[in-house]
């Protein structure tokens, strides 16, 4: 069931999160209650972050899957379809090549289903946008609702539409492809500070103790600890691309 799996993301997520958080705060403190402390903040603020990132990868799926939604309903507008009938047309197209779980799927199906109700497309259109939070949906709601008040040709609004789509989605890419090598070497300088700690403690135990003693020792390593967690975000941050 759909709750179990949710729970089960959760509860490995979490775990990933303090067991990472207790590592990391180790190698910066060597105190095993600060660390346990510090690893549940950090396994809840990890839990976040895999969120924001699990919706953005949903956003880009979305976009894929609504460019092909487009492109059936173009097809079906072409033959002289209504755009009511369109999407009906473009459900079953899809059902083919997606399961019926996807998210495009269950919003093809409620907008059917609106529609079945007699509510207006260009609000049912407008209310699955503004859902979506993906800004090529919006322009095309938007766009669509103008065109069908004033009498626009909607299968060239809809044809331009999905060629935006594939333009932004090529570009994105492209970009994607472009940056790969750099995302590489950030993950390996945000790696060698840990592994350069890791290595004295081991290989010399006793060469780092005055920073884990001490209040000065403490403090600089607190201050090496925050000016680490901002210099990998940072580079994070350099290397994201907004869908």
């Amino acid at each position: 069931m759909k709750w179990m799996r949710e729970r089960k993301w959760y509860l490995k997520t979490m775990a990933v999160g303090f067991i990472g958080s207790f590592f990391l705060l180790f190698l910066f403190y060597r105190q095993a209650a600060l660390c346990f402390l510090g690893a549940v903040l950090g396994s809840v603020c990890y839990v976040r972050y895999r969120i924001k990132v699990q919706k953005e990868q949903e956003k880009w799926q979305l976009m894929v899957e609504f460019k092909e939604a487009m492109d059936s309903m173009v097809s079906a507008l072409a033959a002289g379809y209504s755009m009511e009938n369109a999407i009906t047309e473009a459900y079953r197209d899809m059902k083919l090549l997606h399961s019926e779980d996807t998210r495009m799927m269950r919003e093809l199906w409620d907008i059917q289903q609106k529609i079945s109700l007699h509510q207006p497309l260009d609000e049912v259109l407008s209310a699955f946008a503004s859902k979506s939070g993906v800004e090529d949906i919006i322009t095309f709601a938007q766009i669509y609702a103008t065109a069908r008040k004033s009498g626009g040709n909607l299968v060239k609004v809809m044809k331009r539409t999905a060629q935006n789509i594939s333009e932004k989605m090529e570009i994105q890419r492209e970009i994607q492809t472009m940056i790969a090598g750099k995302k590489m070497e950030a993950n390996c300088m945000t790696a060698i500070p840990l592994f350069i700690i890791l290595y004295l403690q081991i290989c010399s135990p006793g060469f780092l103790d005055p920073l884990y003693e001490g209040f000065f020792g403490r403090i600089f390593m607190t201050g090496a600890f925050f000016v680490y967690l901002g210099a990998a975000a940072w580079s994070r941050h350099l290397m994201k691309i907004e869908c």
